[in-house]
């Protein structure tokens, strides 16, 4: 790996996530990107989002120097925590792992300085308790990422009530609440300045809407218009209980370290969280996020450096298991044991693809249809070519074209549920249609996926679509 490579352009997949979240934090600021017949966007849906750090890892600065801030203050916490041997090694352990590589490389995305935040937070916390620096860490972590916030308070809470503080816990719980309520209510009120129709029923649908696509209550309770959804398309997602044991196996083997024991209890509950979000039972954070806050909070707290533990945390850093998850873009045989070099987008190039892909939109709207049509959950949707739509969709934005359907258009308006139907059913919807399939006579060819994005990245992004042509269909 050439690493000057690295600080020159991001990876492909990184790069693409990153258009998802500048689309999201444009639409926050009142930009209108979808057809009028969808009806509102719900803006109160995006009140637990960071939008600090969005600006902060996209805009200001860059993905790859965000994340390095974050990785500088957790090799700082360790030397805070631990004495220096102890700190060097276990920083070498860490910055050595595959757990490390990935979130560099490609993972690490917006919610990543608050999760070094609130690893530090758990440092001063056990060693210093209540002081004021503590409060600040916390009040921090939520702003940056309310992920990171959840977990600290949770594996906090828990520590407290293996000790038997339960003043603590309940002080603890009390400015938890505050602090995450102050936090979702000064972005309610930001987003009430964009629209205006934010009010006390959208908020209390919006509640619903997040709480059913997180697994909190049952996808057939989720409202919109007022009314229950059809139950023949679900915004939950399968259950995967094989992939959940799986995906815990590693994180068990940190019970078996050095540990104070009610840190061993923290550990439990996360790899329990950990279960539930893999199994889709809950879906909270994404499991590299998770993964790698449990990996990071035991190398911090471990006790006793010995052979065994350095061991033990360089195989949770270092699995098959875990790069299998994180590459899962190789399609090799020997995936999960041999790395394959993510293919790196400059500048340049990412201006490049999406000039390609602008050319030849001459169009004022556009529905686009997912290539497998056989959808009956949100797992469903675009899972072939999910990547390049992120890039279809911003060329899409550039050209001030409204499209549907994207993440936020289906599950945030008022009727992108409805004319999602629509669309897979083949119905009327009264917009020009793009299709990823062969051209044919009476489809008007857009561009090729093999000739927009080049053969590298088609062959390991786009393997079932690469050499599919956008086509597409006019309205009537």
């Amino acid at each position: 790996m050439n690493f000057n490579k690295i600080w020159s352009g991001d990876s492909f997949y990184a790069e693409s996530l990153r258009l998802f979240y500048v689309r999201q934090l444009q639409l926050a600021r009142g930009r209108i990107l979808y057809p009028t017949e969808l009806g509102a966007l719900s803006l109160a849906s995006f009140s637990y989002q960071s939008f600090f750090s969005i600006k902060a890892c996209y805009l200001i600065l860059n993905r790859r120097v965000f994340v390095a801030i974050s990785h500088l203050i957790i090799v700082a916490t360790f030397f805070y925590y631990q004495s220096i041997s102890k700190a060097a090694l276990i920083s070498a352990i860490y910055l050595c792992s595959t757990v490390f590589y990935f979130n560099q490389i490609e993972r690490g995305n917006y919610q990543f300085l608050g999760l070094g935040v609130s690893i530090a937070s758990v440092a001063i916390f056990i060693l210093e308790s209540w002081a004021p620096h503590f409060i600040i860490s916390l009040v921090l972590t939520c702003i940056l990422s309310i992920s990171s916030f959840v977990i600290l308070v949770i594996a906090l809470a828990i520590y407290l009530f293996v000790q038997n503080q339960f003043f603590d816990l309940l002080i603890l719980t009390l400015t938890g609440v505050s602090i995450a309520f102050t936090f979702l209510a000064w972005n309610t009120i930001r987003l009430s300045l964009v629209d205006k129709n934010i009010s006390i029923e959208s908020i209390r649908v919006s509640v619903f809407r997040v709480l059913s696509a997180v697994g909190f209550i049952p996808t057939e309770s989720t409202i919109g218009d007022g009314k229950i959804l059809e139950k023949d398309f679900s915004l939950a997602r399968r259950r995967n209980y094989f992939k959940a044991c799986i995906a815990v196996f590693p994180p068990l083997l940190g019970l078996t370290l050095p540990l104070h024991s009610s840190l061993i209890s923290v550990l439990l509950v996360l790899i329990i969280i950990l279960f539930l979000n893999q199994a889709k039972m809950l879906r909270l954070f994404d499991y590299h996020f998770i993964y790698t806050w449990i990996y990071t909070f035991l190398v911090l707290t471990v006790q006793d450096i010995n052979f065994y533990s350095v061991a033990v945390l360089i195989l949770i850093g270092s699995n098959p298991i875990f790069v299998y998850a994180m590459d899962n873009y190789n399609k090799n045989i020997n995936r999960g044991f041999v790395l394959r070099v993510p293919i790196l987008v400059s500048e340049s190039k990412r201006s490049e693809i999406l000039d390609a892909l602008e050319r030849p939109l001459n169009i004022t709207s556009a529905f686009i249809m997912p290539h497998d049509r056989n959808i009956e959950c949100y797992d469903d949707l675009w899972k072939h070519e999910s990547l390049a739509l992120e890039w279809l969709w911003t060329a899409l934005q550039q050209r001030h074209i409204k499209f549907f359907p994207d993440w936020f258009s289906v599950f945030y308006s008022e009727q992108g549920i409805k004319h999602l139907k629509l669309l897979l059913a083949d119905g009327e919807v009264n917009h020009d249609v793009i299709i990823f399939a062969s051209s044919n006579t009476s489809d008007r060819g857009l561009f090729s996926i093999r000739d927009t994005f080049g053969y590298d990245i088609s062959d390991r992004y786009f393997s079932i679509i690469s050499n599919s042509v956008a086509t597409l269909k006019l309205s009537n």
